[in-house]
């Protein structure tokens, strides 16, 4: 999951919603955008527990942590060098960002762990309105978007694309994982 949030940012064309949040206040402010991760996904805990009245989902914060050093371990290792420096291989990245971390989100909510703080948001949306999983991650996409255009964060083209298939990525994969399981549980 992490790899596919490092590549829509060294796509440069647009980020994730969450990620262009974080990415604008590292930018802003100097620390890293996993350090950002940590702290926005503490602060969305806490939103979670309010808005369905129920204790803070303390693993919540967890990924959000192993997500935070996820990603500077992307961006700041592995990619640390890394120069887009065609149109063709920005979009390629961008596109297997968002459908690495579809599979990640989907992998991760089939295993019933502690959900990452954006996903928890996509849970409660779907628990207070009736949504489906995607509908509601695109609900909380466009909610951080909107945060994410009033720090300044990097919001462009990739950010729509992102937001259009987020949803998509994740229900296929989740359809797909459940084929899979079924089909282990059944043989």
């Amino acid at each position: 999951m992490t790899l596919g949030i490092s590549l829509t940012i060294i796509a440069n064309l647009g980020t994730m919603p969450f990620d262009s949040l974080n990415v604008g206040l590292s930018d802003a402010v100097g620390l890293t955008t996993g350090t950002w991760e940590v702290i926005n996904g503490f602060l969305l805990v806490c939103i979670n527990a309010f808005l369905i009245r129920k204790k803070p989902d303390l693993l919540a914060l967890g990924t959000a942590v192993v997500t935070g050093i996820g990603i500077d371990f992307w961006l700041h290792g592995v990619f640390s060098s890394m120069e887009v420096d065609s149109n063709g291989l920005a979009y390629s990245l961008l596109i297997a960002g968002i459908l690495l971390l579809g599979l990640g989100v989907a992998i991760y909510v089939r295993s019933k762990f502690a959900y990452n703080p954006v996903d928890g948001s996509m849970f409660v949306v779907s628990k207070l309105t009736g949504f489906s999983l995607g509908m509601s991650k695109t609900v909380v996409s466009l909610i951080l978007l909107a945060i994410s255009l009033l720090i300044g964060g990097p919001v462009g083209i990739g950010t729509g694309v992102a937001i259009l298939l987020i949803g998509p990525s994740v229900t296929i994969f989740d359809k797909g994982l459940s084929r899979i399981t079924k089909a282990q549980v059944y043989s």
